[in-house]
């Protein structure tokens, strides 16, 4: 589903969605720096939410946004008040995707969780056999590692930013960091003509540069953060297991300094998956 391209969709949304909004609705969008329901403007739709003051006038990147937003289905109604305006990635800021392929140059079964409202993370990792079992998590600046999701194992080798680039550098965070800097996003182009987007990530400290394929999707990113430089790399973007209509790529390639990272070929994913990231009392207590 298009909303730029379906005008019955918009009138639709709060229905079609509701099995997946949250409270992070764009109901709850609202506060200093926010358009929230202060809607604006732009090419005949009325847009708010969690979309800063200023968007308005970076309109070149705006409009990028927007597309890209609406090629991965993040791009809805406000679901409240009578849908006035739409929001970019509101009500999805939560992702899950189930994946085998290599992890580290090792077969693996990849289980990965985000909520960039936290921001959040969880990075589970199976051998075939099940036999060995890495499960990183990252919680705003709290990181640590655990034996199975939500039992500690141990201290943390990586920072909370080390894991939660990986999220960032998936194309639905491509929505949300953009939807965040929307008014700071600087627009290129590379050298095949493809609408390129550098725009900041205000949770990492550093900016992220995503190239968007005809269609608006994610297809390349790429993030520099404490000295590395980390790239994911996607295609055959598909609808969520939920048949929300939010689209997820069915092929993820990431790599760190140029070596491959993770080459993964998707069973599933799901928008606003139940994933929470309780700090465990053994990190708690430093």
């Amino acid at each position: 589903m298009s909303y730029m391209k379906s005008p019955v969709a918009v009138t639709l949304a709060g229905a079609a969605m509701a099995a997946i909004a949250t409270t992070a609705s764009a109901q709850n969008m609202t506060g200093p720096g926010l358009i929230g329901a202060n809607k604006v403007a732009i090419d005949g739709h009325f847009y708010g939410g969690g979309l800063p003051l200023g968007a308005e006038k970076n309109l070149d990147a705006v409009r990028l946004l927007i597309k890209a937003a609406d090629a991965m289905g993040q791009l809805r109604d406000n679901q409240y008040g009578g849908s006035q305006y739409l929001v970019l990635g509101d009500t999805t800021n939560a992702m899950r995707m189930v994946a085998n392929g290599t992890w580290n140059g090792q077969p693996a079964r990849v289980v990965i969780d985000w909520d960039l409202r936290v921001p959040g993370v969880r990075i589970d990792v199976q051998s075939p056999d099940g036999k060995t079992r890495d499960v990183q998590v990252g919680s705003g600046a709290l990181a640590w590692d655990e034996s199975k999701p939500g039992i500690f194992r141990a201290a943390a080798k990586t920072s909370a930013n080390e894991r939660l680039v990986i999220a960032y550098l998936m194309p639905s965070g491509v929505v949300l960091a953009g939807r965040d800097s929307a008014d700071k996003i600087k627009v290129s182009k590379d050298s095949a003509g493809h609408n390129v987007l550098t725009l900041p990530i205000k949770v990492l400290g550093t900016d992220m540069v995503a190239t968007l394929d005809v269609d608006g999707h994610p297809v390349h990113t790429q993030i520099a953060l404490s000295g590395k430089t980390y790239t994911g790399d996607f295609e055959n973007f598909l609808n969520d297991r939920a048949d929300n209509e939010v689209k997820f790529p069915h092929k993820v390639s990431l790599k760190l300094d140029g070596k491959p990272l993770a080459d993964l070929v998707l069973d599933w994913h799901q928008a606003n998956p139940y994933a929470i990231f309780p700090v465990p009392k053994e990190v708690a207590a430093k």
